[in-house]
């Protein structure tokens, strides 16, 4: 005997032994986690909420338009002229470029890539160092890395911080 119910995120018919019921398993066409109801319940339609996407997306744009906002206010003023250290050869723009095409090379397995972008990144290692203790202090991740998972992202920075060290 089986327990027949709808995936909550593809919507696809998927069934589990009847000893299943009350506990969660992997949909076997999109791998969501989905609750498999109890057997004596599987005629019964369970009442499930919709998760609101669009007010998500919304309040995503919202944060990236606020971000990119900030970034050109802090684009004015290079890291070492607030300081009071502008170094020669230094751009604040082109080193934060570096970093999240670094990061967006991680995320996506250019190791390689990454690696050539490391060595560019290290030439400003101190600079680089405050930009990403920014990044990770920030709820708000530049729009070129929205995609990625905050878990992820902060991991990711965390590695790069120690290869900066």
């Amino acid at each position: 005997m089986t327990i027949g119910f709808e995936c909550e995120s593809c919507g696809k018919k998927v069934k589990a032994p009847d000893n299943a019921g009350g506990k969660k398993g992997k949909c076997p066409f999109c791998s969501h986690q989905c609750y498999v109801p109890a057997g004596d319940d599987a005629g019964e339609e369970l009442k499930l909420e919709p998760i609101e996407e669009e007010e998500e997306r919304r309040q995503r744009e919202l944060d990236r338009k606020a971000f990119a906002i900030q970034q050109g206010i802090l684009g004015e003023t290079s890291m070492g002229e607030e300081s009071g250290e502008a170094e020669e050869g230094y751009n604040q723009r082109e080193l934060l470029r570096n970093i999240i095409l670094y990061l967006r090379e991680m995320a996506g397995g250019e190791l390689n890539k990454a690696s050539e972008r490391l060595g560019e990144i290290r030439k400003w290692s101190e600079q680089a160092k405050q930009i990403t203790a920014s990044m990770m202090r920030t709820d708000q991740t530049e729009a070129e890395l929205a995609d990625i998972s905050p878990r992820v992202l902060v991991g990711l920075l965390k590695d790069l911080r120690a290869k900066l060290d």
